[in-house]
């Protein structure tokens, strides 16, 4: 066995939050590397506001079209390129196919996490907060074909999405010494109104 992965998800009687913390444990001799994205996907609510600590520009705000994209999606993409905030409102009236992808760097908080928001029109918001320590980055995940919605509107990573091969030839893959462990903290909420607005302000 060269390495283990261990999850553990924690859900409380007073809280819809979800904490998912995840052991990578190095079992060789020898270092290894890995690439990690934690699949976080959510409905998509018409009307509803994107909010990160993203600059919405290059390196941290990166679009990353998928080739295989229509032509009504690609001029999407192409404007969304050119000003990235327009991506922040979901708009089910937008075709999006197969799906937009782009790769995000958040500025974390003092103690080192990020928090993602969709935030609904009535107030109420789904929430991705996550340890940016071991996950530097985040990849944005929208899909509306008419048959699929997906807003994975935050999927913490470690690399982009394009698998291990090309995360290494990109420099993104994690180092762990021999014997080594890195622990990994994503959390999955649904805040009320009163709460996304003052995380939101925050």
């Amino acid at each position: 066995m060269s390495a283990t992965f261990t999850p553990r998800i924690t859900l409380r009687s007073d809280s819809p939050a979800l904490r998912f913390d995840m052991d990578i444990t190095n079992q060789r001799r020898t270092p290894m590397s890995y690439s990690y994205l934690c699949h976080v996907n959510w409905a998509p609510v018409d009307g509803a506001e994107l909010v990160q600590p993203v600059r919405p520009a290059l390196p941290d705000f990166k679009v990353d079209p998928h080739p295989g994209q229509t032509p009504e999606t690609a001029a999407y993409t192409a404007r969304i390129s050119a000003d990235p905030t327009l991506s922040n409102r979901i708009d089910l009236a937008q075709s999006l196919v197969p799906e937009y992808c782009a790769v995000l760097t958040p500025t974390p908080d003092e103690s080192g996490w990020a928090e993602f928001l969709m935030v609904r029109p009535d107030g109420k918001a789904a929430s991705v907060r996550y340890d940016t320590t071991r996950l530097p980055h985040a990849i944005r995940w929208i899909s509306n074909t008419g048959d699929e919605e997906a807003a994975g509107f935050c999927l913490p990573s470690t690399a982009h999405h394009h698998g291990r091969a090309a995360a290494e030839a990109d420099g993104m893959l994690v180092e762990l010494a021999p014997g080594a462990k890195h622990h990994l903290v994503v959390i999955a909420d649904v805040l009320d109104a009163s709460t996304a607005s003052s995380r939101r302000a925050g």
